[in-house]
C-alpha cells in the first residue's frame, strides 16, 4: 500500500514524505554543479529497500559499468548514473545490476542519494568530479 503524508519545504527544497508498505520515505530532488541532477531518500522503518534500474529506454546506447558507476554513451552523447547509500553516517557506493533491474543496496542502509547527468560526452569527467567519484 503506498500513501501520501505530506510535503515540506526545506530552504528552497521540497520534501515528498509517503509510505510504501510499512516504510516511510522522506524523498527530495536537487540540482548539483554541471546539472547533475540529486534525488535523496531517507527511508525510515524499512526492512530494506530496493532501488530499481530500468534500462529499457536506453536499449540503444552502449552501456557499461565501471567501479559502480553506469555510463551509457551514444551519438556524441553521454549517461552517468550513480547511487550511494548511507549506514550510521557512512556513505558506501551501491553496486548497479542492470540484469536484476536493481541497484544492490545493503540491507543497514537508511538513506540514499541517486545522481543522474545526461549531456555531452566531453563532459562525463567533469560530472564525476562534481559528485565525489
Amino acid at each position: 500500500m503506498t500513501r501520501y503524508l505530506g510535503h515540506y519545504i526545506n530552504g528552497k527544497r521540497v520534501v515528498t514524505h509517503y509510505e510504501i508498505g510499512k516504510s516511510r520515505v522522506l524523498d527530495s530532488v536537487s540540482a548539483g554543479e554541471h546539472g547533475v541532477l540529486v534525488r535523496t531518500l531517507e527511508v525510515i522503518d524499512s526492512g530494506g529497500v530496493t532501488l530499481p534500474i530500468d534500462m529499457d529506454a536506453q536499449s540503444d546506447w552502449d552501456i557499461e559499468i565501471t567501479d559502480q558507476v553506469l555510463f551509457a554513451t551514444r551519438e556524441g552523447r553521454a549517461m552517468v548514473a550513480a547511487a550511494r547509500g548511507f549506514s550510521k553516517g557512512e556513505a558506501a557506493l551501491l553496486e548497479p545490476s542492470i540484469e536484476a533491474g536493481e541497484w544492490r543496496a545493503p540491507a543497514t542502509a537508511e538513506a540514499f542519494e541517486l545522481y543522474f547527468w545526461e549531456g555531452e560526452a566531453t563532459q562525463p569527467d567533469a560530472v564525476m568530479a562534481s559528485i565525489g567519484f
